[in-house]
């Protein structure tokens, strides 16, 4: 990405525009490409575990089951999955 100052007309290829809900700021690429890369491992987990995850309803039955034959079903269940996608 390349922005130009107006009054030097000098290029800032090295520099990224980043902007939340507030403002917007120009920051070194480098260090905005790695935030980026940063928040895609975090929601990646999460999405992982949540399309490995049982629906609720599954989750409901194997705790209700697991208390009826004395089993730990669920709890194993879930552990293999946080365990599968951990927390970086």
């Amino acid at each position: 990405m390349k922005l130009n100052k107006p009054y030097t007309n000098k290029e800032y290829a090295d520099f990224a525009v980043y902007c939340n809900q507030n403002d917007c700021n120009i920051v070194d690429q480098t260090d905005y490409l790695e935030a980026v890369k940063n928040e895609q491992a975090i929601l990646s987990y999460k999405e992982k575990r949540m399309m490995e995850y049982p629906c609720i309803a599954e989750q409901l039955d194997m705790i209700y089951w697991d208390k009826v034959n004395n089993t730990n079903v669920w709890l194993d269940t879930i552990a293999q999955v946080k365990a599968k996608y951990p927390k970086k």
